[in-house]
């Protein structure tokens, strides 16, 4: 009953969701920035962080494919951004994947690099800090910012509205609060410049088993509508993600997590 309860209201979240992202529909909304930097639901952050002085290692994937991405491209044996070369990761991820790290070296503090486009090793670097801690009352609030180094958004994105956005620095503010005895529902929202659109983003996570093993997630990023799965093993360093955005792309995210 009580997991039913929950699915419930994780529907009917996704539901109210869903109507006010139809008021932001654009054409060709997704791009290379569409996954979260740092630790957060699945594009958008939350006020949670990694734990201090862990190391999350990720691989992030979306729009699978089974061959070279750049069908125009004369195949090499040069990867980059103009090549259609098995040597080149977009082979693989169809030039929507990142690569990241993650780290807490204080304490509610946490600093994350990742790469975006397979054909440079140039970070997108970004940051949060948890700057009031989640109480019984109120919620946690974190500050921080995502491409630091206003990385430029992939050439082969056609909106131009989504280049301008996805290549600016993006600073943002987010609210965290988890409700019920056992804090089974975790809720955000929050406000962000860069590819959060100067909009309110916001969105749920509701765990669906005592242990916290699998959740379900669902939110709007200021951009585009997601929602998925979430799966993490009792006790285990390695965590999965399945996901869909905007309906029809679907993403896969492995994590791996490491205590120093």
């Amino acid at each position: 009953m009580k997991s039913l309860t929950r699915t419930a209201l994780l529907v009917l979240f996704l539901l109210i969701a869903g109507l006010t992202v139809n008021a932001h529909a654009r054409e060709d909304k997704t791009g290379n920035f569409n996954f979260n930097e740092t630790t957060g639901l699945i594009n958008m952050p939350t006020a949670r962080t990694v734990d201090y002085r862990d190391i999350k290692l990720s691989v992030r994937m979306a729009k699978m494919g089974k061959k070279a991405p750049l069908k125009n491209k004369n195949q090499t044996n040069t990867p980059g951004p103009n090549s259609g070369s098995i040597f080149d990761s977009d082979w693989w991820i169809d030039n929507n994947g990142d690569r990241e790290l993650v780290i807490s070296p204080i304490r509610n503090i946490e600093l994350s690099f990742m790469n975006i486009h397979s054909y440079t090793v140039s970070p997108v670097i970004g940051g949060k800090w948890v700057c009031v801690k989640e109480s019984e009352k109120f919620p946690a609030i974190a500050i921080g910012i995502q491409n630091a180094t206003a990385v430029k958004e992939d050439s082969n994105v056609h909106s131009q509205e989504v280049i301008d956005a996805n290549s600016k620095v993006a600073p943002f503010i987010v609210a965290s609060k988890s409700f019920f005895k056992d804090k089974w529902l975790d809720l955000s929202a929050g406000y962000g410049d860069g590819r959060f659109r100067k909009r309110i983003f916001y969105g749920g996570q509701a765990y669906m088993d005592k242990k916290k093993i699998w959740s379900l997630v669902g939110e709007f990023d200021g951009n585009i509508y997601s929602y998925g799965m979430k799966i993490k093993p009792y006790k285990s360093r390695w965590d999965f993600g399945a996901f869909v955005q905007n309906v029809e792309n679907v993403g896969v995210t492995i994590n791996y997590t490491i205590k120093y």
